[in-house]
């Protein structure tokens, strides 16, 4: 059972009854958040709290004016088992404070993700909503071991609370993450607005497609700032893509102070990780028609000023990309009507460009 985007009492509701009803004809199991059949990748931080109810909590370090440290976009839950009824129990809770939301998770089988396993965890209502999510796996019938995983959404904040299972289902565990731990930092086009659903993000776009481990740590509306290097330098990673400036570029911050952040980001960055390959991204293009009363400086000053303060750097860790390139210049196709942000199609480009960069830097990595 999936649900359908309506009221979130009406949901919770109807929810509540199939899950009551599932419990009534057959026993059911619960597997508590903490249980090391649970697995969790993708996150920054997590802690266990038993209060109201036991649930895993995940958060992402930077504080933000909006609480977007509390999404975690593309947070992964995975477990593996023959069960042949599942219900994993998602809390909304009361900590992103945004009107702009996007609820969306997503399931995926044994990899692969089909349509009718999206389902919508956005409210209307600033209270704490419980989910019951049901799914009756597809592959059930063989008897066999199968690949759970749900992938959090990027604009809500969501606690995960108990897996109830048949009562005879065995579990094993889940396929190890990909090897390599890619942190990806910047504003909103990273924190994966405006995108239809988390997987169609670029960061989740180019882990899969290159099997990383994908490590969001982006905040919507955020410009430049050198003390976030401290923060960034302090997290576990292989590798760091950055993409940061044209928020900078709306609020009228000079080209030059603009570049001097990025520098700073770099500096305090590489007093904790010297060697970390990092693929640095100059703004996107932002269609002429868009252009806040406070802009002071065409986006290509900004562009060219940090591409040549980061050039003279000398970092042979550091690639630097010109964001100008990698969507083309298309707003009606390939941008949202706050043209600062692609669309689907203008992330899945975005993607595809990025992907030989990302590539390129593992192969020198691994060659050392």
């Amino acid at each position: 059972m999936f649900m359908k985007r309506q009221s979130a009492a009406a949901v919770t509701a109807a929810l509540c009854s199939a899950v009551s009803a599932v419990v009534a004809e057959e026993e059911m199991f619960s597997v508590q958040p903490d249980d090391p059949r649970i697995a969790y990748s993708g996150f920054i931080h997590k802690e266990f709290l038993t209060a109201p109810s036991p649930r895993m909590r995940f958060d992402r370090q930077i504080p933000h004016a909006r609480n977007y440290e509390r999404d975690n976009p593309a947070v992964r839950i995975r477990f593996r088992t023959d069960a042949r009824k599942i219900t994993l129990k998602l809390i909304c809770n009361e900590l992103h404070i945004s009107p702009s939301r996007n609820g969306i998770a997503v399931w995926r089988i044994d990899g692969v993700a089909a349509p009718e396993w999206f389902f919508d965890l956005r409210r209307d209502s600033a209270e704490p909503v419980t989910f019951a999510v049901s799914i009756a796996p597809p592959a059930s019938a063989d008897g066999g071991m199968h690949d759970y995983e749900i992938l959090l959404p990027y604009g809500e904040a969501v606690d995960v609370g108990e897996l109830r299972v048949n009562a005879e289902a065995k579990f094993e565990a889940p396929p190890p993450c990909p090897a390599r731990r890619v942190f990806f930092f910047g504003d909103s086009v990273t924190h994966s607005f405006t995108s239809s659903r988390v997987d169609r993000s670029y960061p989740v776009l180019l882990g899969d497609r290159l099997k990383f481990e994908v490590v969001n740590g982006a905040l919507g509306g955020i410009g430049s700032n050198p003390a976030h290097g401290a923060i960034v330098g302090a997290q576990k990673m292989d590798q760091l893509v950055m993409m940061i400036g044209v928020n900078d570029w709306q609020s009228g911050v000079p080209p030059e102070r603009y570049a001097a952040n990025v520098a700073g980001f770099l500096d305090r960055f590489r007093a904790l990780q010297p060697e970390t390959p990092v693929l640095f991204i100059t703004p996107l293009w932002v269609a002429p028609a868009w252009r806040p009363q406070s802009v002071t400086h065409e986006l290509e000053e900004y562009r060219r000023t940090v591409t040549e303060q980061l050039s003279a750097r000398h970092d042979p860790n550091l690639v630097i990309v010109d964001g100008d390139g990698l969507i083309d210049h298309d707003a009606k196709h390939l941008f949202d009507p706050v043209a600062v942000h692609p669309n689907d199609a203008g992330f899945a480009q975005l993607a595809e460009r990025l992907a030989p960069y990302l590539e390129g830097i593992h192969s020198a990595s691994a060659r050392k």
